[in-house]
């Protein structure tokens, strides 16, 4: 499934499978992208689809994230 992430002003696409955790897939973004991203401390993400917060320790499936949902970090 396709996501978006927006963090710091800056948006990106990303492919994501519905059973990894949110953290992993954080963690290899911030890594490998041109997406500044700041995981210090951070412990959930905002779906702008379900209008809440949601545990990166879930998989996108248990936190009910779906393709072309956005997720906004750090706000």
């Amino acid at each position: 499934m396709i996501i978006s992430i927006i963090s710091n002003n800056q948006i990106a696409d990303f492919k994501v499978e519905e059973n990894q955790v949110i953290l992993d897939v954080l963690n290899i973004i911030a890594k490998d992208s041109n997406l500044s991203l700041h995981l210090d401390g951070l412990q959930y993400v905002t779906s702008k689809r379900k209008k809440e917060s949601v545990s990166i320790k879930k998989t996108f499936q248990e936190a009910g994230i779906y393709n072309g949902d956005i997720l906004y970090i750090g706000g």
